[in-house]
């Protein structure tokens, strides 16, 4: 297959990055340390995933798509990959809006564990969901 195919191809970049926050409705940007793993299609964006606030055993992951094409097993290796081999975190977190039914359980399907729940964590008073994944417990690696 090449280019032009419809492949989901990865990609490592600053865009990325901007491009998961204008893609999260209560993102509020990230820090200047933070990584951004895409796939594109074409040469457009089609799934970002960002990690920050890293700290040696733990690291944030937020996930963006347009399309589910996005999930598949390579690809979901490669994107734990990067924290559990890569950084050798222990585990990663997730966080999402309560209201979000949809990525709740795209999170709890991925295998992360719901942690907590945080009120008024996001900006316009959203509740906030938390989710952890410890690597042992990580099929995708």
């Amino acid at each position: 297959m090449g280019a032009g195919d419809g492949t989901l191809k990865p990609v490592i970049s600053q865009a990325v990055i901007k491009w998961v926050s204008e893609n999260i409705s209560y993102c509020t940007g990230f820090s200047p340390n933070a990584v951004g793993i895409g796939l594109e299609e074409n040469g457009v964006l089609k799934c970002g995933v960002v990690y920050d606030n890293y700290s040696g055993e733990d690291i944030h992951m937020s996930i963006a798509a347009e399309t589910p094409k996005w999930c598949s097993r390579g690809n979901l290796r490669m994107f734990f990959d990067y924290p559990f081999n890569q950084l050798n975190c222990a585990r990663v977190t997730a966080m999402t809006a309560k209201g979000n039914k949809r990525t709740r359980r795209m999170c709890e399907g991925l295998g992360f564990t719901h942690e907590g729940t945080h009120k008024k964590a996001f900006s316009g008073g959203q509740t906030a969901i938390s989710y952890g994944l410890i690597k042992e417990d990580c099929k995708w690696i």
